[in-house]
C-alpha cells in the first residue's frame, strides 16, 4: 500500500484491538496513551505503531514505507525512545522521569515529535508519577508519552486523567485460533483451542502455553483431583509432596495445570464443552457444585499468588492440600 492510500497498514501487525488499530491507523495524535493489559495482549505492538504514526513522514501515518517507519522498525529511530526498568532496579526511578521531563521540552532530532514510550509503568512510585504528571499536564506539542501496563489501577487517577486509556481485548476464538495457526503450524487445532481458552483469549500467553512442555505437571495436577475425587487427602498429599514434586518452579507450573482443569470443570457446568477436556474435569463438573468449583478456584488462585514469592514449595504444598481438603470437607 502506497503512502498515498487513503489507509494505512500498521507498521507491526496488531490482531484484534479493531478501535485501538482504527486510533493507530487516524494518526494517533493523542499526546499520552495508556495501553492496559496482560503480558502477550498486544501491548508493545500497538505501542510501536503508536510510535510510528507519531514520527512518520508519510501523508497517511504509519505509512511502513518512510525512512522513519524504517527506524522505528529497526528501533534506531532518535526521537523514540523505550524507558525501562533497569536490570538492577525494581522501578523507574524518579530520576529517569525527571530527565525525561527535561528532554521533552528539547526539539525532535528530526521527525515532526518526540515519543517516549514508558513499559511497566505501574512501578512507577508515586514522586515519580508525580514527576511525570508535571510535563503531562503542560505537554510540548511535539512530546508524546506511551504508558504500557499490566495493572491500570497503579497509576494515579490523575495521571490516568491526562490519557486516553486502551484496554487490550482479547481474540475472539477464530481471531485466536487463525493467529496461532500461523504462529505455531505443529499444533493440533484442540490445544490450541485449550490454549488460547486458557489465556482467556491473548495469544502471547496462549502461546507460550503451546510451546511449554508441562507434561509433568500436568500429571502432578491430574494425580492431586483424582485424590480429590476420591476424597483421599493422603492421595492428595502423595501427588505433592514427593522430593521431585517440590521444585518451585514444577510446583508453580502445577497450580497453573490445576486453574486448568477447574476452569474446563466450570465450563462444562455452564454447559459450554472445552474442547480436549480431561474425563478428571468432566468428573469434578458431574460430581460437584458451582459453588464448590468456585471456591477450589478461589484456592488455587491464592496458591498462585504466593507461589510469586520466595516461598518454601514443600510447606506451600502441605498449606494447599489442607485448604482444598477443607473445602472437600475430608
Amino acid at each position: 500500500m502506497s503512502s498515498t492510500s487513503k489507509r494505512s497498514d500498521l507498521l507491526f501487525p496488531l490482531s484484534g484491538n479493531r478501535r485501538l488499530a482504527e486510533y493507530i491507523r487516524s494518526g494517533g495524535d493523542g499526546q499520552a496513551v495508556v495501553l492496559c493489559g496482560p503480558a502477550g495482549s498486544g501491548r508493545h505492538t500497538a505501542a510501536w505503531n503508536l510510535a510510528a504514526a507519531a514520527v512518520c513522514a508519510g501523508a497517511v501515518r504509519p505509512c511502513g514505507q518512510c525512512p522513519a517507519c524504517r527506524k522505528v522498525r529497526v528501533g534506531e529511530h532518535q526521537d523514540v525512545q523505550l524507558v525501562s526498568v533497569p536490570e538492577d532496579k525494581s522501578a523507574i526511578p524518579v530520576e529517569r522521569i525527571r530527565e525525561i521531563r527535561g528532554e521533552a521540552y528539547i526539539r525532535p532530532g528530526e521527525a515532526e515529535n518526540k515519543v517516549y514510550i514508558i513499559e511497566s509503568a505501574e512501578t512507577l512510585q508515586v514522586h515519580a508519577q508525580n514527576a511525570l504528571l508535571k510535563v503531562l499536564e503542560e505537554p510540548p506539542a511535539h512530546a508524546r508519552f506511551i504508558l504500557i501496563t499490566g495493572q491500570e489501577s497503579a497509576l494515579l487517577p490523575t495521571v490516568l486523567s491526562r490519557c486516553r486509556i486502551f484496554r487490550m481485548e482479547p481474540l475472539s476464538p477464530a481471531e485466536g485460533e487463525a493467529l496461532l495457526g500461523r504462529l505455531h503450524p505443529a499444533s493440533d487445532p484442540e490445544a490450541r483451542a485449550i490454549a488460547l481458552a486458557a489465556a482467556e483469549g491473548y495469544v502471547g500467553p496462549a502461546l507460550a502455553r503451546l510451546t511449554d512442555d508441562r507434561r509433568k505437571e500436568h500429571a502432578i495436577a491430574l494425580d492431586l483431583v483424582r485424590g480429590m475425587l476420591r476424597h483421599s487427602e493422603r492421595e492428595m498429599l502423595a501427588a505433592l509432596t514427593l522430593p521431585e514434586k517440590t521444585q518451585r518452579d514444577r510446583y508453580a507450573a502445577m497450580l497453573d495445570c490445576l486453574t486448568e482443569l477447574l476452569a474446563a470443570a466450570l465450563e462444562r457446568k455452564y454447559g459450554r464443552e472445552t474442547p480436549g477436556i480431561a474425563e478428571e474435569s468432566r468428573q469434578m463438573a458431574a460430581e460437584w457444585s458451582i459453588a464448590l468449583l468456585l471456591r477450589l478456584r478461589d484456592i488455587v488462585e491464592a496458591a498462585r499468588d504466593r507461589a510469586k514469592f520466595n516461598i518454601q514449595p514443600l510447606t506451600a504444598a502441605l498449606a494447599l492440600c489442607a485448604e482444598l481438603a477443607g473445602a472437600l470437607s475430608l
